[in-house]
């Protein structure tokens, strides 16, 4: 019984971890293109005196 316990535990973590990593990926994504977005303007300005 432990060792189903433990495969099941290990299971469930590692989907937990997958599903995690997934939405850091997916948020990091949505950051980067929201900080391209509002960065664009500010080098634009910074370059031209």
């Amino acid at each position: 019984m432990s060792l189903s316990a433990y495969l099941i535990d290990v299971i469930v973590i590692y989907s937990f971890r997958l599903r995690i990593h997934a939405l850091l990926r997916c948020a990091g994504n949505e950051a980067s293109d929201i900080g391209k977005r509002e960065l664009a303007p500010m080098s634009s300005i910074r370059e031209t005196p």
